[in-house]
C-alpha cells in the first residue's frame, strides 16, 4: 500500500457583513476577497514547513495550533453579529502507480475540527507517470 503525503493546507474563513481588518490566523491571509453576495472570504496558508508529512503527522502538528487560534477567549476570529463559516482544505498526494493508498484522520484532530465548527475538504492528487507537476 502506498504512502500519501500532504501537499498543502488552507484555512478558508467566509464571513457575511464583516468589514473589519483581516484576522491574523496567526498571520495575515494570503487572500482577502469580496464575494458577489456581500461575503468576505479570507484564505490562510497553514501548510507546515516540513515536507512529505503524512496526514497523521500533519494532524499532530496542526490540531493543537487550530485549537489555540480558534478557542475562546483568545480566538483570533472576528467577533460580532455576523455569520461565518470555516473550512480546512487539505491537498494529499499519492502515487498513482501504487494499487492503493490509505491514511487515517486521528479522532483528537477531528474533535478539534468539530469543536471549532470547521468543515474538512480533501483533494487527492494522483500524478500520471511523466507528469512534471507544472500544470
Amino acid at each position: 500500500m502506498g504512502l500519501a503525503v500532504v501537499l498543502g493546507v488552507l484555512l478558508k474563513l467566509e464571513t457575511l457583513g464583516y468589514d473589519g481588518p483581516a484576522p491574523l490566523l496567526p498571520r495575515a491571509p494570503i487572500k482577502d476577497a469580496q464575494g458577489a453576495d456581500g461575503s468576505r472570504v479570507f484564505h490562510y496558508d497553514l501548510t507546515p514547513a516540513e515536507e512529505n508529512l503524512t496526514v497523521e503527522d500533519l494532524c499532530a502538528r496542526l490540531g493543537s495550533r487550530l485549537e489555540r487560534l480558534l478557542s475562546a477567549p483568545n480566538s483570533a476570529l472576528p467577533d460580532g453579529p455576523f455569520p461565518r463559516r470555516l473550512a480546512l482544505e487539505v491537498g494529499v498526494l499519492a502515487d498513482r502507480e501504487d494499487a492503493s493508498f490509505a491514511y487515517a484522520w486521528p479522532l483528537e484532530f477531528l474533535r478539534v475540527l468539530v469543536d471549532a465548527d470547521i468543515g474538512l475538504n480533501v483533494s487527492h492528487y494522483l500524478p500520471r507517470p511523466g507528469d512534471s507537476g507544472g500544470g
